[in-house]
């Protein structure tokens, strides 16, 4: 036992030693402060006495003994988590303080910054975030009370209004920005646009607290965030400081963890715990993701709404047709019986889910829905396939993500598509690409597609868009008894879609300066109706309502003026700017062929923080030092080799989407018959080194009876074919993903003559050959490898195996 303990604190010292020395807390206080607090004894024995407590409880009253053993084993899954979770928030930590020792350790590859130029490496900006962290923690804490506590408790019901935050602590570990990407194309003279690959993995303590019969408390620590931020700088003027104002947002969901603490810990059980992780990343998507932002002003003449609530690029139409050979998820007789899918549709912020179909694994929807997208650059269209389970968690089923960008370029996409993440599935989906455009012909054309739709499909779709600019009010009513001022707010509502803006505490004349958006079907039958309340009383306080064939009438389809008030004071007016916008169904001219309509899919991020193992053996000649990731958690593929939390941006996705619009005049089987294979070179010169990073394959052929595979990558390094590598199999897919590093030792001189021969090949049991899938011979003369080349490669048939041919032509 002594010498266990012994070991666990060697450990610890040495894991620490990686740790900077002015982060590390004095001894002595820590060890002072643990004696004088009783509390942590108090909690632990306490919870050991309920547990026991609760154990002979259930014998006294006659419970089975089955309720022990399910109370022990979710136990035991809450400790494995909890466990986990600091193993990944140890690393992550490692890698704020200790960037180049973890990396080194865990991939011994270059990040991405080296092989994708136009990324830079900013440590001077983590430089500056380190200096600026203790006076950030004041911002947050100011935005935290005055903004969100607020919306908190506005959300909540009556019974739960005494929400606050008690405690706002951010730790020590500041966020750090693993590259940074300044776009140059497709920005205005006067505006700077860059994207932050945001790491946080912070020792940060978040205090909440509600007032029943006694003050509750509630709160989360340790959160991990990984995601791209985008920065806007603009208005650029020519006086100092030269920067008008700025805003910041996330162009999609980041990826989060946390710990719960206190109240909140004791529902942090399997089950429980995800759906309150859900309701908290949906708060944070709501003040952080597009279309939320968060701007600051620079200069006093900077209007903050034109900053927050810029005019939307355009309206993406999904179209969510039916799926076909779904995974079998729900248990059947003697063997998988069928499933019960639906579909959860994420733009930004924007969410949507389609009912569930049961029973099936070939379901058929064919609904629609609609997202205003803001920006067009960077953001991605999520669609993730579920099996409904009553009793547990749904189960994924696999998983899309489309390039916004792309799909605005092409105008539209029609086709079905292979599920990421799935062993087998493909989802047909047809999206339409709608932009802005203020013209009637526009609109009647847009009007007449709407009307088609709803006669043939059954479903309403929209054919404008109404921005709505809550400006301001004047001289509403006061009390008659109190002679009290109102505390207003406005209710905006059109059809079904209604819009809440925020209370104005004590004010007759508010100003409010939101933006709304409102999805029409017919602008020239629909109205605008605003009512004016008083959150003291929950009473009208006036009422306004605006038919949008108003709006139509006016040059630019724009309206603007003060609004007498009904139902109000005689001198009200209501301060509001109306814009209506026709949706216009495709672009004239396509800038890209959907010929091929697998260009449009992007890798998917880690939807968690991806836990990583540090290995201390440097052994350059080991050739399986690789990366073991969980298997419960995604793995993005790229070149990070499983430390894409820490490295992670989307120019590898951005590139490879690029190279694939290259050739794709013809169709998806002509040009990749056997699929492609991506790589990443590089050379060291100092260790006459090759580096051959295997990271995926995309569409193989399929031999097995399920028309996947179980591949994996043979690579000689010719003409010596001496030196050999092999990869891990990987079973069961047509899309593997190895993620694998090997080295072949290649002087300089013999470096101009030599080639990499590729083959994936498929490993079946108990047969003494195996069959080429494909192949590729790759020259090495052709390519700059001092900084690191990566790219995709089309694979061939292999002229000496002839049983690939007839699988091919099957």
């Amino acid at each position: 036992m002594e010498a266990s303990t012994s070991s666990g604190a060697a450990d610890s010292d040495d894991l620490n030693s990686n740790l900077d020395d002015e982060t590390t807390p004095d001894i002595k206080e820590t060890t002072s402060h643990a004696v004088d607090d009783l509390l942590p004894i108090l909690k632990k024995y306490v919870g050991v006495f309920f547990m026991l407590f609760s154990i002979w409880f259930m014998g006294y009253c006659g419970f089975s003994s089955s309720w022990v053993f399910m109370i022990v084993i979710v136990l035991l899954l809450r400790e494995k988590a909890t466990k986990r979770k600091e193993v990944k928030l140890l690393v992550a930590r490692q890698a704020v303080t200790s960037e180049r020792q973890v990396i080194e350790a865990a991939v011994q590859e270059l990040p991405s910054w080296v092989y994708f130029p136009d990324t830079e490496r900013a440590e001077w900006l983590n430089k500056i975030v380190k200096q600026l962290w203790p006076f950030i923690e004041g911002y947050v804490t100011d935005l935290l009370k005055e903004t969100v506590e607020p919306s908190v408790q506005e959300a909540l019901p009556s019974y739960l209004k005494s929400f606050r935050f008690e405690k706002i602590k951010l730790g020590r570990y500041p966020p750090r920005i693993g590259g940074v990407k300044v776009y140059t194309d497709k920005v205005a003279r006067d505006e700077i646009v860059m994207d932050l690959e945001l790491f946080y993995a912070g020792d940060c303590d978040i205090e909440i607290s509600f007032k029943t019969l006694k003050r509750i408390k509630a709160g989360i620590q340790d959160i991990q965030l990984h995601g791209t931020l985008r920065v806007e700088i603009k208005p650029l003027v020519n006086i100092m400081p030269l920067i008008g104002g700025m805003s910041f947002f996330f162009l999609n969901k980041p990826a989060t963890d946390f710990n719960l603490t206190n109240l909140a810990d004791v529902l942090d059980i399997p089950g429980i715990s995800g759906i309150l992780r859900n309701i908290i990343e949906d708060q944070i998507a709501h003040f952080l993701v597009l279309p939320n932002r968060i701007p600051v002003s620079l200069m006093e003449d900077v209007d903050l709404t034109s900053l927050k609530y810029p005019m939307p690029e355009g309206v993406l139409r999904i179209n969510i047709v039916e799926a076909r050979n779904l995974m079998k998820m729900d248990i059947g007789f003697l063997k998988k019986g069928k499933s019960d899918p639906y579909v959860v549709v994420e733009v930004g912020a924007h969410k949507f889910k389609t009912k569930v179909i049961n029973n099936t694994c070939d379901p058929s929807w064919n609904k629609y829905f609609e997202a205003v997208v803001d920006v067009i650059d960077g953001q991605f269209l999520n669609l993730d396939l579920f099996d409904y389970d009553t009793h547990s968690s749904d189960d994924p089923l696999g998983n899309l993500s489309l390039d916004i960008d792309h799909i605005s370029q092409a105008g539209s996409l029609d086709s079905w598509l292979p599920l990421e993440d799935a062993t087998n599935g493909e989802l047909h989906i047809n999206l339409t690409w709608l932009s802005l455009s203020h013209t009637m012909n526009d609109l009647n054309v847009q009007l007449a597609q709407c009307r088609h739709i709803e006669s043939t499909m059954g479903e309403l779709v929209s054919s404008a868009i109404l921005i709505v600019r809550l400006d301001s009010a004047k001289d509403l009513p006061t009390s008659k008894k109190s002679s009290s001022l109102p505390s207003p707010y406005c209710l905006l509502s059109l059809g079904h879609v209604e819009h809440k803006s925020r209370i104005i505490v004590d004010n007759s004349s508010p100003v409010w300066e939101q933006v709304f958006h409102f999805l029409v079907q017919d602008p020239n039958v629909q109205s605008l109706d605003v009512t004016i309340k008083d959150s003291k009383k929950d009473k009208s306080v006036g009422v306004l309502n605006i038919p949008l064939r108003r709006v139509l009438s006016q040059p630019d389809f724009v309206l603007e003026q003060p609004f007498n008030v009904d139902h109000s004071g005689p001198q009200s007016r209501l301060f509001i700017r109306l814009c209506v916008r026709a949706l216009e169904a495709a672009p004239k001219k396509s800038k890209m062929s959907v010929s091929d309509p697998k260009a449009f899919m992007v890798v998917r991020k880690s939807e968690s923080v991806s836990s990583v193992n540090v290995d201390e053996d440097d052994d350059e000649d080991d050739n399986d030092n690789t990366l073991e990731t969980d298997a419960d958690e995604h793995v993005f593929n790229g070149n990070h080799n499983g430390i894409e939390d820490l490295m992670m941006n989307d120019d590898n996705a951005n590139t490879e989407l690029r190279k694939r619009h290259l050739d794709s005049t013809k169709s998806l089987q002509a040009l990749y018959p056997y699929g492609r294979l991506q790589l990443s070179l590089s050379y060291s010169k100092a260790r006459s080194k090759l580096t051959v990073l295997v990271q995926k394959a995309t569409q193989i052929i399929g031999v097995n009876s399920d028309r996947t595979s179980n591949a994996y990558v043979r690579i000689y390094l010719m003409p010596d074919k001496s030196s050999r590598h092999k990869t891990k199999v990987i079973k069961k897919t047509r899309n593997p993903i190895f993620n694998e590093r090997f080295e072949f030792h290649c002087s300089e001189s013999n470096l101009s003559d030599a080639y990499l021969d590729v083959c994936i090949k498929n490993s079946a049991f108990l047969s003494v050959s195996t069959t080429c899938l494909g192949k590729v011979e790759i020259p090495l003369n052709s390519m700059d490898l001092s900084t690191g080349n990566s790219d995709w490669y089309v694979l061939q048939k292999d002229e000496e195996d002839d049983s690939i041919s007839r699988i091919s032509a099957s």
